[in-house]
């Protein structure tokens, strides 16, 4: 179980990297799975209990986030269309499913830390409230996840192309979009770091993409012109930096949540994550 938690460890700071990279704020749903299974199995001083079911949901759901997100540099869903019938049994499954994951989560102390913030709530009303923000984003994610595997290859050509950029939280999930015109109709492709960057300047994009069953375009890059090698390397080395940088500042803040919540001292930690990877 100390190998679980490293990789957990692991992939928190992976997730850290890529929101650096792409600047997709999904990426920071992997931590809502992630973190129970780090006070599951890293620390033990926190009394946390092993349950299988939850730790099978929770492996499950950070499978479901890193297909989801990953290998795509823009993405649209003008023409999405899901059924009513679809969408209400699918949303009332993965409620179920994420009610018994928080409240196990809570009552079993794998986030020791939450009574700093939560000292008086009971487990079952905590859960039920926060099913219904996770709810929404596993749906997302699970229904973009099956759209990509639910695809078929196409081609989509848009004219008078220009970067968009977004303010606030957007199910969109980027701030970075880019805005053209096919037949007529002007579509918004939100876009990563990287493709935004390389892209704003284009004027027409011929994007190489995939259409999901629902209707989703999700595409991989631009068939007009492939960018300078130059402007490549910039791009390529501004989101390095970024990504360290928000890598070194969140690695903080996980440490020091880890020794307040936990009450665990950095030679403890240190020596778990020693074990669990050597």
């Amino acid at each position: 179980m100390e190998l679980l938690g490293s990789l957990m460890l692991l992939v928190l700071a992976a997730s850290l990297m890529m929101f650096g990279l792409t600047g997709v704020r999904q990426w920071f749903c992997i931590w809502f799975f992630a973190l129970p299974l780090l006070g599951m199995t890293l620390f033990p001083s926190s009394k946390a209990e092993i349950n299988g079911l939850v730790v099978l949901i929770a492996l499950l759901l950070l499978v479901l986030t890193v297909y989801a997100l990953s290998g795509i540099s823009l993405w649209c869903f003008e023409k999405r269309k899901v059924n009513r019938v679809f969408f209400g049994i699918s949303v009332v499954f993965f409620y179920l499913v994420l009610v018994y994951f928080c409240y196990h989560v809570l009552i079993d102390g794998n986030l020791a830390f939450l009574h700093l913030v939560l000292p008086h709530y009971p487990a079952n009303v905590v859960s039920l409230v926060a099913a219904v923000p996770a709810t929404a984003m596993v749906w997302f994610l699970w229904l973009q996840a099956t759209e990509k595997f639910f695809s078929q290859p196409g081609v989509f050509v848009m004219i008078k192309c220009r970067p968009r950029r977004k303010k606030g939280w957007y199910f969109g999930g980027s701030p970075l979009a880019m805005e053209g015109i096919q037949n007529g109709k002007t579509y918004l492709f939100f876009a990563t770091r990287r493709a935004y960057l390389l892209l704003r300047p284009e004027k027409q994009l011929k994007l190489s993409c995939k259409i999901g069953v629902f209707g989703g375009i999700y595409a991989r890059k631009n068939l007009l012109q492939e960018p300078s090698l130059r402007r490549k390397r910039n791009v390529t080395r501004k989101l390095a930096k970024q990504a360290v940088a928000t890598g070194l500042i969140a690695g903080l803040i996980l440490l020091f949540v880890v020794r307040v919540g936990y009450g665990v001292d950095f030679e403890t930690m240190f020596t778990f994550l020693k074990r669990g990877l050597f």
